[in-house]
């Protein structure tokens, strides 16, 4: 599974430089000409080749564009990334970035890679290694088993074994009925007293196959990271443990028995896990990882990424029963206190009519979810926040691209309506409706504007609200908190509840 020996990274503030937006469209030739490297190595039936990968792992789409003057043909296929990550293939890193690095504004390594540990920390299993891989490339695609490796050590250290052991006066816990058995008591006239005790010693064995192989796949892929320039990009700290090649430890039906051997004895469940990915791991450097193939870090659901980011910053309370949301409950609702947030939302009710006419009551169905809802005081007011997390790079003037459409501004006032009665009988003093949109700029949050739909909704009174105001939140700030599980500052809570945007963009770089 090593990786191969030619891969470099070379950061560059330019996309064509393996650093591709998610929102570009190309054509074959224009791909073809992005993914080839500057000293021209890489020939044009390479790039197709790597486009029809791409394409069979989900990592990119295709699309056609019909011809203007004859709308029943096909002119050409344009295609998109439809995912954010890291792809390798052969001796080529593709890099995509989230869609709200607009025009020249490109990530930084460091940005790209902080982007990397949150798709890992989000989606942390299957959807990490390509939404259309079968289950067995899935399992075994040689990024996720790398980055798994080096997780684990970051989380739980070397795998270790512990020998105990029967020592004279060493330090360990006194093993009376060996000292008993086998020391020579002084008989005094209180009773025996012992000089020579036995005591039972517990040391690391570091000489454990386990604990020798692990250190020297760890040393090796930290190798073989440093040479490929995938260290940084991956947040991963190369390590030297090791002096050993794998070659010692035997052949991998030798390794893969022992393993397994070991497997039966273990029950802690971090090492059961670890073992089966040193296994895992040794049967694909067997198998020799054909770098033909793409491999892939990343992820199609970018969108509940940013769902997650902005539910860890924002304090999300759905699930969360209204006894514990710090207000006085009336007598009615004291009575419904173990209820979420979630289940107060009215469901639909559906009838079946049966053949003589008589309806049936069906059984509960779905019904709406907000992203994220919580309750706060903010000037001793009592207010109900309802913020809808979207993926979405609008432009608000006299032509509105890339905003939230129709269906999505119903629901989040239907969210309002289902909070209705809640917000009455409890005295919340105002509502607020907003959708969280990204972007790469520092600071903010940035408010760009507001949209209604009051020919659909009739015009509501206070303390509700007619308007969903639309901010921009700094991803990179949110992403760093959603690593931290950290919320935001309440200068940003401040600044959304009573929309001070001048004085939050002077005060921009202290917000988060």
């Amino acid at each position: 599974m090593g990786l191969p020996p030619l891969l470099r990274i070379r950061w560059k503030p330019d996309p064509c430089a393996g650093c591709i937006s998610v929102s570009a469209r190309h054509t074959p030739s224009e791909l073809a000409d992005k993914l080839k490297p500057e000293d021209g190595g890489f020939r044009h039936w390479d790039a197709d080749e790597c486009i029809a990968k791409l394409l069979k792992r989900g990592v990119l789409s295709a699309g056609s564009i019909i011809d203007d003057e004859d709308s029943s043909t096909v002119k050409y296929d344009k295609y998109q990334f439809r995912w954010v990550g890291l792809a390798v293939y052969q001796d080529l890193v593709i890099v995509v970035y989230p869609k709200y690095f607009r025009g020249k504004d490109l990530p930084t390594l460091p940005q790209m890679a902080r982007i990397l540990r949150v798709i890992r920390k989000a989606e942390p299993k299957g959807a990490q290694i390509g939404m259309l891989a079968d289950d067995n490339d899935r399992a075994r695609d040689p990024l996720a088993l790398l980055t798994a490796l080096f997780d684990m050590y970051a989380e739980y250290g070397e795998y270790t074994n512990y020998e105990r052991t029967i020592e004279s006066n060493g330090t360990g816990s006194i093993s009376w009925e060996r000292t008993i058995e086998q020391c020579q008591p002084f008989l005094g006239d209180d009773g025996p007293i012992y000089f020579d005790l036995k005591t039972i010693e517990t040391n690391r064995n570091d000489s454990d196959y386990v604990t020798r192989l692990h250190r020297a796949l760890l040393t090796t892929y930290s190798q073989e990271l440093r040479e490929s320039g995938l260290a940084g990009l991956l947040s991963i700290t190369p390590v030297e443990l090791s002096d050993e090649e794998l070659d010692d430890f035997g052949d991998p039906d030798i390794i893969d028995y022992r393993l397994e051997r070991e497997l039966n004895v273990q029950f802690i469940t971090w090492k059961r896990d670890l073992i089966s990915l040193l296994r895992s791991i040794v049967m694909d450097r067997e198998s020799g990882h054909d770098w033909n193939n793409v491999a892939c870090l990343g992820t199609a659901s970018y969108q509940h990424v940013w769902e997650l980011m902005c539910k860890t910053a924002f304090g999300d309370q759905l699930g969360i029963s209204i006894d514990r949301l710090g207000m006085r409950l009336t007598d009615a609702w004291a009575k419904r206190g173990k209820e979420t947030l979630l289940d107060i939302i009215p469901c639909p009710q559906w009838y079946s009519t049966e053949e003589n006419s008589s309806e049936t009551v069906c059984g509960p169905v779905k019904t709406l979810i907000p992203d994220v809802v919580s309750v706060l005081k903010h000037d001793d007011d009592l207010c109900l926040c309802i913020y809808d997390a979207k993926y979405y790079t609008p432009t608000l003037g006299k032509k509105v691209t890339g905003a939230p459409g129709v269906e999505s501004i119903t629901k989040q006032l239907l969210y309002q309506e289902a909070y209705k009665s809640f917000v009455k009988d409890q005295g919340v003093s105002r509502v607020l409706n907003t959708f969280f949109v990204p972007t790469s700029r520092q600071g903010g949050p940035y408010h760009l504007g507001k949209v209604d739909f009051l020919g659909i909704f009739p015009c509501q009174d206070a303390p509700f609200t007619n308007n969903i105001d639309v901010w921009a939140l700094d991803a990179d700030a949110l992403g760093e908190l959603y690593l931290d599980n950290e919320q935001v500052g309440s200068a940003v809570v401040d600044a959304i509840i009573s929309k001070s945007a001048p004085v939050v963009f002077a005060q921009a770089q202290t917000l988060f």
